[in-house]
């Protein structure tokens, strides 16, 4: 498979969560679609089986592919993976977050209704109800930002969060010193603000 056959790019960073990503990666291998696509696990500087859990999930499923990055911090895997990943769009997502089984072609759909788009938020259920409500968002219209709008924080989040992969490239991905494992958790907003100059901001 060449690199432009490749439509989408899920990239899921995580670090000493062995234990727990066995849904996580079901979800991946669960995806039903006709669109290209590849997922990028990350595996920032663990140092528990991440990486032996990860290249298992690779040998079974080709659409799967680890990369390591031993920066500590989302921010600085996150940048380094956009940079590895082949697709037209690139879609960023948590390690503990499950991705529906038509995640690609609801995400591929929402690109087409919003080509002029800079960033594309989603919608986060919560899967556990007895888990605290933290970053769940459930709208269910669409909101567009103009461009060059200011946008507070959490309008859009890190969990369910997607960039073409040009609009990546002009603003430099993400700050390496951002994001969890750092002293400022915030790469996602950071990227968002910049991904929104110049260009449409959708939340769907």
């Amino acid at each position: 498979m060449t690199d432009d056959q490749i439509t989408v790019s899920i990239v899921i960073c995580t670090r000493n969560r062995a234990h727990s990503l066995g849904g996580t990666i079901d979800s991946l291998m669960a995806q039903s679609t006709k669109h290209s696509w590849e997922a990028l696990l990350v595996d920032n500087a663990s140092t528990d089986a991440t990486a032996e859990v990860i290249s298992a999930a690779a040998q079974r499923d080709p659409h799967l592919r680890y990369l390591s990055v031993t920066r500590i911090g989302l921010g600085a895997a996150r940048d380094a993976a956009w940079r590895q990943a082949r697709g037209r769009i690139t879609a960023f997502t948590d390690d503990d977050c499950y991705l529906e089984p038509d995640y690609i072609d609801r995400l591929v759909e929402a690109w087409a209704d919003y080509p002029d788009a800079g960033v594309i938020g989603g919608r986060i259920r919560l899967h556990d109800p007895d888990d605290a409500a933290i970053t769940i968002d459930e709208r269910n219209l669409a909101e567009v930002y103009p461009a060059r709008a200011f946008l507070k924080a959490g309008a859009l989040h890190g969990a369910n969060l997607t960039f073409r992969r040009e609009v990546l490239e002009a603003t430099g991905g993400f700050d390496p010193e951002l994001g969890a494992g750092t002293q400022f958790p915030c790469e996602d907003i950071d990227a968002v603000a910049a991904g929104g100059l110049g260009r449409v901001s959708g939340a769907l």
